[in-house]
């Protein structure tokens, strides 16, 4: 099917060249006919002009498309683009027609093109009602820069009126995309210079007439700045006569501001410039950052970006209003201009502001899409795993696909004239991990900070969010919020600790997964979190526990020089230090906090390691979690909440109950010790002194083990990790509600591969799969994928029932199995041990507890089947009286709701509310009885829209989406 051909009226406001402009480059970068009539109609010479038509052929050779009407004087053209392409392209006005007019037409061509570009661009380089070429060079181009347009231009030959004859030769390197702008600090102006030239057969004498009346006229105001302007003869380099002068000046904070005039026949050279002059005096006095001769030419790269430029200036001239009104008709850019009304601004001051197609809403139905606009959303697509209470924020992997979508829809040429919707439902859970989505998507591409990007979440009639809570069992005491997220986030962005360029999402998942290591990077190159080894690599109550041998190809190759064990000495230390590892153990007891010791301790331990630390203990997420955030607030600082939210997203379920608190604590302490050591350090590198013998004598430091434990601290050890399975801690609920989850498809459900950004991983990326070759002892790789789950998950009710009927056999089985799987010193070998058990004795015999959706927990008393395990042995039931019962919440909250409990009568919805000090304040951190209701059962996941909800309407999308 045939494009639509667009029409523009070209005779509306300036009615000049600048429509022609503006509407066929951007009829060419989209790819859209278009056809333009009553071309140039408000000039005295309307239709086109030579260097008008030299424009429009350039295009179409640009784009390889179609030109109808292409004659000088001809007042309708129409454009049929085809693809941009690269190359060499030649435009000559053959008269003294702007080369910079050129420029303006052919730049933002090339950057779409697909392949380099060099524009050999003939005319007059010096003319009357377009910008000089030295403007365009000391102006235009830095300022471009700021948007990702990099170009060079040579400077062949200058043209002046009447011949031309000038040449210049630009050469563009297309962009994957522009980035967005802000300028709205002018700063202090810190420099002025310019050129006072002549040309050809005029006398110097013009030029230094030039040069001192424009010197005179800005000591009028600016008295305190060197002005220097030198004046200049141009001989060899110049076609035709003629005299003109540019002064420049540049500001404290990278504004570029101009003044130009041009000698005209019967125009004393002293006037020539004091009209350059007092044109620089008059874009100074409005304060802005840019010069009336730059708005419009700022305005094609402001509609192109992805994101929201802002921009300061002072009086908007015709030429911008009217490049905004053919903006917002050929694209879904939308333009405001307002009044500048702080403290610096003048009564001529305003801001220029581009908003980009990107919304965010909360609906109560599924919208379709229209002509106009794209709904999605991905509430179904990306799925929190929860341990207990706990609904996100999403990770990291959940995050990256997000944004690879995002930057798919917005790239799509079917969409470019779209409005994009990311559209959540009111399910609470939902919409506060939709809204750190597209925040943090809005921090990282579009280069918001947080606050900017949270200040348009909760916009308008926008209700606040729900706060995420912790993954302990019990109520949250603790809020982490939207904004504490999006900080952590650009905290992370900030001191790279990530890269969607270089990202690996494969294997960022596939070693998250229990069978497959269970750890995640949360500094890549410096802290790895990872689940506690075993002695022996095996299945023990359906979690696979891997020797410390299966992590050394990884740690090796990955720089791992060190690992920090904080739970109790299960596996032999001497594994590991055998291996060249270095291994430290700092236990303190599963859910609690670490003391002062601990925590110096294992500061130390990490600033004085040479390579990446590994940490763990029963789990790797509570007091792992814990002491790498002490190091986040110390070496970065990181605030608590934040390290809280970035640490969580790398690895879900991190830090729990009163570690959140003790993060708190340490924060003020924790910046202070960071800010004296970094203070010390650098004085110590002023003064040459030897750090490195400091360090090394330090690393022969020995801490018993005494030192960190109170005097039963000992026993409590031995009751909290008893090996007979009698007593559960925290880390052993954690990952057996871990090990339930099951492994997602790249190809098929949530997550679909057309999503996914295909990309070329550097050799410095953290996660870094391993090489599947096979070992010299025949078995395959370590952290491989297997079948483990699956398998044991299709025998779990066959197991159970033949471990009631069949003890003996089931020992046997057993017995068989454990003897097997002492060969095992790889996850390799622990696959190939289990296959040796399976052929031999058949399917391993273990069972998993599930819950059925649609069988409610009963409120009555019920038996410990939510971790009282089924083994081979047959079922582990501790005795009542050392626990109480505590269910899984998986079901309830990733399910589709169902009422766990019928009212007895008529159910009053209640409004979400949430305490907010500020707009931009943090809502308090420990957990408030109105949490409660949404774990209430009558609330079934808080899915039911309350009645501040049901009793508003969507008026517009203007006042209720949230707009990036």
């Amino acid at each position: 099917m045939a494009a639509t051909t667009l029409e523009m009226d070209g005779s509306v406001m300036e009615g000049g060249g600048q429509i022609l402009r503006v509407s066929a480059a951007l009829s060419c970068i989209h790819g859209s006919p278009i056809k333009i009539n009553k071309i140039r109609a408000g000039r005295s010479t309307p239709g086109l002009r030579p260097q008008h038509l030299s424009g429009l052929e350039l295009l179409r050779d640009m784009s390889d498309g179609n030109l109808e009407g292409a004659l000088v004087g001809s007042t309708e053209i129409t454009l049929t683009p085809g693809k941009i392409k690269g190359g060499s392209h030649l435009a000559d006005t053959h008269t003294a027609g702007s080369v910079g007019l050129l420029l303006q037409v052919s730049l933002p061509c090339t950057l779409f093109a697909d392949g380099p570009s060099e524009l050999c661009l003939k005319g007059g380089t010096n003319a009357e009602m377009a910008p000089q070429i030295d403007y365009t060079l000391k102006v235009f181009k830095p300022i471009v820069e700021k948007f990702g347009v990099h170009f060079d231009c040579d400077l062949k030959m200058r043209g002046y009126y009447p011949k031309g004859g000038g040449e210049v030769v630009v050469k563009v390197n297309p962009v994957k995309e522009l980035s967005p702008v802000t300028m709205m600090e002018r700063g202090n102006i810190t420099k002025i210079y310019g050129r006072a030239f002549v040309a050809g057969v005029l006398p110097f004498k013009l030029a230094k007439d030039m040069l001192t009346a424009a010197v005179r006229t800005i000591r009028k105001e600016i008295k305190d700045l060197y002005v220097n302007i030198q004046a200049l003869q141009e001989k060899d380099k110049a076609c035709g006569n003629g005299n003109g002068i540019i002064i420049i000046a540049e500001s404290s904070t990278g504004c570029i501001f101009a003044g130009s005039s041009l000698g005209k026949k019967g125009v004393y050279a002293d006037k020539v410039g004091v009209e350059a002059a007092e044109m620089l005096l008059r874009n100074i006095r409005h304060n802005g950052c840019v010069d009336e001769f730059l708005q419009d030419q700022l305005i094609i790269f402001m509609a192109l970006v992805k994101g929201t430029s802002r921009i300061r200036t002072g009086p908007l001239t015709l030429h911008t209003q009217t490049a905004i009104h053919v903006a917002e008709q050929l694209t879904k850019a939308k333009f405001s201009v307002t009044k500048a009304e702080d403290e610096h601004s003048t009564g001529e001051t305003y801001i220029i502001e581009c908003q980009d197609r990107l919304y965010f809403a909360t609906l109560r139905s599924r919208p379709k899409s229209t002509a106009n606009t794209h709904y999605f959303c991905t509430d179904d697509e990306f799925v929190y795993e929860n341990f207990y209470a706990d609904f996100g924020p999403l990770n990291l992997a959940m995050l990256y696909r997000y944004c690879c979508k995002l930057n798919k829809k917005l790239k799509s040429f079917t969409l470019t004239r779209k409005r994009i919707v990311h559209y959540t439902s009111f399910d609470q859970r939902k919409r506060s991990n939709a809204a750190v989505l597209i925040g943090a998507y809005a921090v990282i591409y579009l280069k918001k900070t947080p606050e900017e990007a949270y200040r348009a979440l909760i916009s308008g009639s926008n209700a606040s969010y729900l706060p995420f809570r912790d993954a302990s069992f019990g109520n949250c005491t603790y809020n982490l919020t939207i904004l504490d997220c999006l900080q952590g986030i650009c905290k992370a962005l900030q001191h790279g600790f990530f890269d969607f360029e270089t990202f690996d999402v494969e294997e960022y998942e596939h070693y998250e997964r229990v069978e497959n290591g269970d750890f995640n990077w949360i500094v890549p190159g410096k802290f790895l979190a990872f689940s506690g080894p075993h002695p022996k690599s095996k299945i023990e109550n359906g979690y696979p526990l891997h020797a410390p041998e299966a992590y050394f190809p990884y740690f090796r190759k990955h720089n791992v020089t060190t690992i920090v064990r904080l739970n109790k000495k299960i596996y032999d230390a001497k594994r590991f230090t055998d291996a060249g590892f270095n291994h430290y153990d700092l236990f303190f007891v599963d859910g609690s906090t670490p003391s002062d010791a601990i925590t110096r301790r294992f500061l130390h331990i990490c600033e004085s390691a040479s390579g990446a630390i590994a940490v763990h203990c029963k789990a790797g997420l509570g007091r792992t979690g814990t002491l790498i955030g002490c190091y986040l607030m110390k070496h970065y600082r990181f605030t608590a909440a934040e390290a809280i939210a970035w640490i969580r997203i790398c690895r879900p379920g991190s830090i729990i109950g009163p570690q959140q608190h003790f993060l708190e604590e340490k924060q003020a302490s924790l910046w202070v010790e960071g800010d004296i050591q970094r203070s010390k350090h650098k004085q110590r590198d002023l003064e040459d002194r030897g750090v490195s013998r400091l360090i090394s004598n330090m690393d022969n430091l020995t801490v018993s083990s005494a030192a960190f434990t109170s005097p039963n601290n000992d026993r409590m050890e031995e009751d909290d990790y008893s090996e007979n399975g009698v007593t559960l801690t925290q880390g052993d609920k954690l990952r057996a509600l871990k090990v339930r989850r099951q492994p997602r498809s790249t190809t098929t459900g949530a997550f679909r591969l057309e999503d996914m950004k295909m990309h070329t991983r550097s050799s410095s990326q953290p996660f870094s799969r391993m090489n599947p070759a096979v070992s010299s002892q025949g078995s395959i790789s370590p952290m491989k994928s297997s079948k483990v789950l699956s398998s044991a998950s299709t025998s779990s009710a066959t197991s159970a029932k033949r471990m009631n009927h069949s003890s003996s056999s089931s020992a046997s089985n057993l017995k068989s199995f454990s003897t097997s799987s002492r060969l095992a010193s790889s996850l390799g070998n622990l696959y190939a041990a289990e296959d040796e058990a399976n052929n031999a004795k058949g399917p391993a015999t273990l069972a998993l507890p599930s819950f059925s959706p649609s069988s409610p927990p009963s409120t009555s008393p019920l038996p410990r089947t939510g971790h009282g395990y089924t083994t081979t042995s047959g079922p582990v039931v501790p005795p009542a009286c050392n626990f109480h019962f505590e269910v899984n919440n998986n079901t309830q909250y990733n399910c589709s709701p169902v009422p766990l409990a019928a009212p007895s009568g008529p159910v009053k919805a209640t409004a979400f509310n949430r305490n907010h000090s500020a707009a931009l304040g943090h809502p308090g951190r420990s957990g408030s009885d109105e949490l409660a209701r949404y774990r209430s059962p009558m609330y079934s996941g808080l899915t039911a829209p309350t009645s501040r909800y049901l009793s508003r309407s969507i008026p517009s999308l203007q006042s209720e989406y949230v707009q990036y």
